[in-house]
């Protein structure tokens, strides 16, 4: 009986996933990785990103693609405990704060963006 439970389980999960638009491929022996883009990858671009991963940790991997305006663009990939942020967020973030520690380190302290 627990088997079963745990069958339906995933299924009812990849369900899930699959109706917010996340392509699900399951296979237990390879690794996961779940991948963050604004836009659907398409085949050949998985393709491609599963074969760099696979050279990084030495295993077929597993994509599930996230679908997150919030990066606005670029790639966010969660392997295991590893994170690869290749975002745009993420970049003009990086970018808000070396400007704002030269302006500060030029001219004293700066009021910091975004705040009211």
């Amino acid at each position: 009986m627990e088997r079963w439970r745990k069958k339906i389980a995933r299924e009812y999960g990849q369900l899930v996933k699959t109706t917010r638009g996340v392509t699900v491929k399951i296979d237990q022996s390879k690794a996961r990785a779940r991948v963050k883009t604004v836009v659907p990858m398409d085949e050949e671009t998985q393709v491609q990103l599963c074969a760099a991963l696979k050279d990084l940790v030495g295993t077929e991997v597993e994509l599930i693609n996230v679908i997150d305006p919030s990066i606005l663009g670029g790639i966010v990939v969660h392997l295991g405990d590893t994170i690869i942020d290749m975002s745009l967020a993420t970049r003009l973030n990086d970018l808000d704060k070396r400007i704002h520690q030269e302006l500060t380190r030029q001219f004293g302290e700066v009021p910091a963006t975004g705040s009211a």
